[in-house]
């Protein structure tokens, strides 16, 4: 057997000893048939016929370099990592193997000790690990510290050594004790060395030189990380690139022509971790093309799409690649429409007859004359029968399963007027970057910047009806047939699909590659925003943001009406009166202030609070109980005059004058409920530009940490945009509004009460809004008295149960972000692993029940063999659909377990459902899966779902994860009446 070509750091091994081949065998008779492998390094590439033989599922890692092609169709699937603990990123959760098998990658046994005592973790109960070296000594110590299944295999028989391993690592064990000791003892020594030397005047000295360190290390920080990957490394070098192009003394005419090499090179980095996103989680398999085929055949009217192309002298190898990207489509139902618009290029004509004759579902027109994009679409347009046309630029691609997604949403939603789809970008080199994941429909979004743009479907009889594409919008005309288009549409008409389903190619002089090649876009994008604005009645004026590239309308007020800012307050009369001066610089004068006084009991903070009482135009209202942002609000907004409310914290400062103002002219727009301003830190960096769901948990701020002047993800931190919710330190709203939905709720006292009001000012058919032209600092809660931590964990548990019963199913959906984002860190991010549901697997939704804080400390409730455990929780409110499945979180108890754990539910009218979770090694700290295979529960309102669970067949006991809420929330089981256990529901809503 020839030699094989091993990844990087590996050893070249001559396998004509067929070491590796016997040894792969032995490994086998240990693999069940159609068992699971995890192969890291890649060894198994030579030997495909050892595997075909058990039809295992083999799953490749690759460490540090790519995998041969010829190999990478034998695995199910192949990751690339640049080091071992990458793996733990890049498999998913559920997923366990019957061996893992370990290439020479293990060589640095502390490198990677700490990994491979994890990979344990996702053995199933029969599992084992093997690790090829020539060296059992260097492994002897590894061996001694992972109990269970390890294999290692030398070179001279390829036979087991593990009995030697253990001996070696049992010497080495107690040389490293005695190490241990030993280093304990110089730490003490040089504790004591340290303070000294604190104490001593050189250091006093010293001083100044170390800061001007501290500064050094500082700057050198900031230039590794131009050198990283990921967002934050991008949003630096982007900075930069800012910062040099408009300050370098350079001719315009160069920096344009220098523009498109330094985008290529800033963006590097950031496109290899978005390729690898690609590899794991957008990649279609051919037993998803076969999934989604046999959909297709279920759609009981499966729309006619009609691609409209508008073309003029496009390049012929792009133009081929976008009438193949239709052709490869795998929904069978459409049309392609081109209209070529007087190309002078002889090769357009002869490639697109030559496709005429190749696909009998392409059209072509051959216009005339010239008459630009507009002109060209209508006669694409005109050619067009479908039930919905596509928009498809003449260089672009759709992805294969881009017109099965549409359909697929329509006959979910036949009332569709227009969908739209996430977008990438590709260069000419075929590689895709710049993901852009939108937010669901986004109206106010739309004035700033058309983020429908591509993949957009139109409903085609509401594109005759508003006539078609405009001349004198050419550059932006999509963006103007979307605005009219939606222009009294209902809202859940419009429909998004969280999935990149069209590749917008970057080519010099396209405006994807920059707005600057063709400035006329946005002059037309401007004037379709102002028709807009005036087709709505609005008066509103536009200016440029983010170098041109997007519009910020801000909106006039209307009369004069009455604005009460209510501001609650204890003691700190140092930070009151900044913020009641900064209040001076507003330019809106019709105000009335109102304080809310929460026990002050600082001499002077109470004369203050007297003298502000006696200003005209402000109240003091005296609120003499324990802290209670929700109630104290609940209290004082009914005692106030104005037609608004502006809740301020006492630790706001205003910086721009017409906070106000912009913020009112936005409240008076119809359908909208609350209104958020930007907030920065004393830094200068954004404290608050909206609030995601599920973001940290529950709720956390968007492009936290960022400069105030960045623009963030595509523009969104320098846009007006709808958004789920906004932070109550500074939240302008109709005082009708906070009426009708009852104020805010008093079982949220301190956290998360602004953000369950806006969700029910949503619920009313509200919309909240983010302005970032409203500019203030703020200075987070300086005068808020702080609970024990003890009560605050209990009440912040509490608040945490409320908002998962409340609104669990948004929590991993904000209609305002995206499924394909983290939900772990306020950056845009890419979601390891996305969050979105495809349609042809037929994926339940996942909601939690209310469990409160996954970061306490859980009991751990021990359920023995054949014992049973019961109790009841909390259904999250609104859900409606089929049981299908739970999944609970368990860990090991003094061993691994096999075994079955079954699962009884009934619900209160009597309905029943069992299901059974096979304990495949219970992994520590792993959600079981448990299908409900007999009985039916349909979710419809219910208040609670009583289980019972009782373990059997089982090796040990299991362990339950029972966290602190009290009795409200509890599960009711045992002792323990006031602890939940973590359950997620599996629910399948088209059965609601």
């Amino acid at each position: 057997m020839p030699k094989e070509k091993m990844p990087a750091g590996q050893q070249i091994v001559s396998y004509s000893g067929s070491f590796l081949e016997n040894s792969l065998k032995n490994m086998l008779l240990l693999v069940p048939h159609g068992g699971a492998i995890l192969d890291i390094g890649c060894v198994f590439r030579g030997f495909a016929h050892l595997a075909i033989q058990k039809d295992c599922q083999i799953f490749g890692v690759c460490i540090g370099n790519d995998i041969e092609e010829s190999g990478e169709s034998f695995y199910t699937n192949v990751v690339e990592v640049g080091e071992l603990p990458e793996i733990f990123y890049k498999i998913p959760d559920d997923l366990f193997f019957d061996a893992v098998v370990c290439a020479k990658q293990v060589y640095d046994v502390w490198r990677y000790g700490v990994p491979l005592s994890s990979l344990q973790q996702r053995l199933t109960s029969r599992g084992n690990i093997f690790l090829y070296m020539n060296e059992a000594v260097r492994v002897g110590v590894l061996i001694d510290l992972l109990p269970g299944n390890i294999y290692v295999c030398n070179e001279a028989d390829g036979k087991p050594a593990l009995q030697l391993a253990r001996q070696i690592g049992q010497t080495q064990t107690e040389q490293l004790v005695q190490a241990l000791h030993k280093a304990e003892e110089q730490c003490r020594s040089l504790s004591a060395e340290l303070e000294s030397m604190r104490l001593s005047r050189s250091w006093r000295m010293t001083l100044p030189m170390r800061r001007m360190v501290a500064r050094l290390r500082a700057g050198v920080r900031s230039v590794r990380l131009l050198f990283a990957s990921g967002p934050q490394g991008q949003e630096q070098r982007h900075g930069l690139a800012r910062t040099v192009y408009h300050r370098f003394p350079l001719p315009e005419r160069i920096k344009r022509g220098l523009r498109n090499p330094a985008k290529r090179l800033l963006t590097g980095r950031v496109r290899s971790d978005y390729a690898e996103w690609i590899r794991c989680y957008d990649t279609l398999t051919d037993a998803d093309r076969t999934a989604i085929r046999a959909h297709i055949t279920g759609f009981a009217n499966p729309p006619l799409f009609s691609v409209i192309m508008p073309v003029y002298n496009a390049p012929e190898k792009f133009l081929r690649a976008a009438i193949d990207s239709v052709r490869r489509q795998i929904y069978p139902h459409w049309e392609l429409c081109i209209a070529d618009d007087a190309s002078s290029q002889p090769h357009v004509r002869r490639v697109l007859e030559e496709y005429v004759n190749k696909d009998p579902r392409i059209k072509v027109v051959f216009r005339e004359r010239n008459g630009h994009i507009s002109a060209a679409s209508n006669s694409a347009l005109d050619l067009a029968v479908g039930d919905y046309i596509t928009l498809l630029d003449q260089d672009d691609e759709l992805t294969e399963h881009a017109l099965y997604w549409m359909a697929a949403e329509i006959a979910a939603h036949p009332d569709a007027e227009l969908l739209y789809s996430d977008e990438d970008k590709v260069d000419i080199k075929g590689r895709r970057f710049d993901p852009y994941f939108k937010s669901d429909w986004n109206p106010d979004l739309l004035l700033g910047q058309n983020y429908i743009s591509h993949l957009g479907v139109y409903r085609r009889s509401r594109v005759l009806d508003v006539g078609g594409f405009r001349a004198g919008f050419e550059g932006s005309q999509d963006w103007d047939l979307a605005l009219r288009v939606t222009d009294g549409v209902a809202p859940e008409s419009i429909r998004h699909i969280p999935a990149v389903l069209y590749h917008w190619r970057t080519l010099p002089g396209s405006t994807a590659s920059s707005l600057e090649s063709k400035p006329y876009t946005a002059q037309a994008g401007r004037k379709a925003v102002t028709e807009h604005l005036l087709r709505r009645g609005a008066a509103a004026t536009l200016k440029d943001v983010c170098n041109g590239a997007f519009s910020l309308p801000s909106f006039a007020v209307q009369g004069n009406p009455l604005v009460s800012i209510v501001i609650p307050t204890r003691n700190g009369v140092d930070i009151l009166r900044q913020c009641l001066d900064s209040l001076g610089r507003t330019d809106y004068p019709n105000i009335e202030v109102i304080i809310i006084d929460n026990q002050s009991d600082d001499p002077e903070a109470l004369a203050y609070l007297a003298e502000i009482g006696n200003r005209r135009g402000h109240l003091v209202l005296s609120y003499p109980h324990p802290f209670d942002y929700a109630t104290m609000h609940n209290w004082a907004v009914p005692q106030a005059q104005g037609e608004y409310i502006c809740l301020l914290n006492n630790d706001i400062e205003v910086i721009a004058p017409a906070w106000l103002s912009e913020m009112l002219g936005l409240a008076q727009q119809p359908g909208v409920g609350a209104v958020g301003a930007k907030l920065l830190y004393p830094d200068g960096t954004v404290q608050h530009a909206g609030v995601v769901l599920g973001l940290g948990g529950i709720a956390s701020h968007l492009h936290r940490g960022m400069s105030e002047a960045a623009c963030g993800y595509f523009g969104r931190a320098a846009l007006l945009q709808t958004v789920s919710a906004v932070t109550a330190a500074c939240m302008l709203l109709r005082k009708e509004d906070w009426l009708a939905v009852g104020g805010m709720e008093r079982r949220l006292p301190v956290a998360f009460n602004d953000v369950d009001l806006c969700l029910r000012l949503r619920e009313q058919g509200l919309r909240n809004v983010w302005t970032p032209s409203a500019l203030l600092y703020h200075y987070e809660s300086k005068t808020r008295g702080a609970d024990t931590r003890e009560e605050q964990l209990r009440r912040f548990a509490q608040e945490h149960a409320y908002m998962q019963w409340r609104w669990g199913a948004l929590l991993s959906h904000d209609p305002a972000y995206n499924p394909n984002l983290t939900l772990s860190a306020e950056d845009f991010s890419l979601a390891y692993p996305p969050r979105r549901r495809l349609p042809w697997r037929g994926e339940s939704m996942l909601v939690a029940v209310p469990f409160g804080l996954g970061f306490l400390s859980p009991k751990l409730r021990v359920l023995k063999p054949h014992e049973e455990l019961t109790g009841s929780f909390p259904i999250p409110l609104g859900l409606h659909g089929r049981l299908t499945a739970i999944a609970m979180l368990l860990s090991n108890y003094k061993g691994r377990s096999d075994g079955t754990l079954v699962l009884r539910l009934e619900d209160g009218d009597g309905a029943v459902a069992q299901g059974y979770g096979q304990l495949v090694g219970s992994a520590d700290n792993a959600l079981l899966p448990l299908p409900l295979s007999e009985g039916l529960i349909r979710l419809r309102g219910q208040d609670r779902l009583h289980f019972r669970f009782r373990l059997e067949n089982a090796s040990h006991p299991v362990a339950l994860h029972l966290y602190p809420l009290g009795e409200a929330w509890g599960h009711g089981i045992d002792d323990d009446p006031d602890k939940a256990l973590r359950i997620v529901l599996h629910v399948m809503e088209d059965d609601g």
